[in-house]
């Protein structure tokens, strides 16, 4: 059977990350009533790039470290004056690991209960098994429902015990997790979801 030339291939890559990502930010528009006129503001900066809060490691002395596993992030960047944001997608399995964009002021405030509603509508949609799981992971009681950061909301929930399933010598760069950034007018700005991407490399 014939292979497909490279840039047939790296066209299916970049439009099956972009379209993960684009189907991520659609919730989040709609999640936060966002129903008209959104624009999607992200292109992709790195197709073979690392993840920023995943790393399984393997110490070879107290300084040194070398990755267990390989790393295949398509890393996009925000594009629009003023804005920093970036977003990462496994190659592998088109998961949308990370979503940060620039924030939108709609002015006002909904109340906290209503805030952590939105939260969990958008993450048991684009991550479904998020309610399985929910028992297994430990809410950051310092993070969730308290407003930092000008007003914004974090509500995250860390995997504690993975490292515990790992076989010997080998070790998180950080703890996998899953966190919501929203503001106190409704409106989702980050995503981060380590949990599924750590699971995955079936260790």
């Amino acid at each position: 059977m014939p292979t497909q030339p490279q840039s047939n291939q790296q066209n299916v890559i970049k439009n099956n990350a972009s379209n993960a990502l684009r189907a991520v930010v659609d919730v989040a528009n709609e999640v936060s009533g966002i129903t008209s006129g959104a624009v999607f503001t992200f292109e992709i900066a790195d197709m073979d790039g690392h993840f920023a809060n995943f790393g399984l490691l393997r110490y070879v002395n107290e300084v040194k470290a070398d990755p267990v596993v390989e790393e295949h992030a398509i890393v996009f960047r925000e594009i629009g004056e003023g804005s920093a944001g970036n977003a990462e997608v496994d190659s592998t399995t088109n998961q949308v690991v990370s979503m940060h964009r620039r924030v939108t002021d709609f002015g006002g405030e909904i109340s906290a209960t209503e805030i952590e509603q939105r939260a969990r509508q958008f993450l048991e949609r684009v991550y479904p098994d998020f309610k399985t799981i929910e028992p297994s992971l430990t809410v950051a009681v310092n993070m969730k429902g308290t407003r930092l950061n000008n007003g914004n909301y974090f509500f995250r929930w860390d995997d504690l015990n993975y490292k515990n399933t790992l076989p010997t010598g080998i070790h998180t760069d950080v703890d996998p997790f899953v966190q919501i950034g929203i503001t106190a007018n409704g409106f989702i700005f980050s995503y981060d979801n380590t949990v599924s991407l750590y699971r995955s490399q079936g260790l």
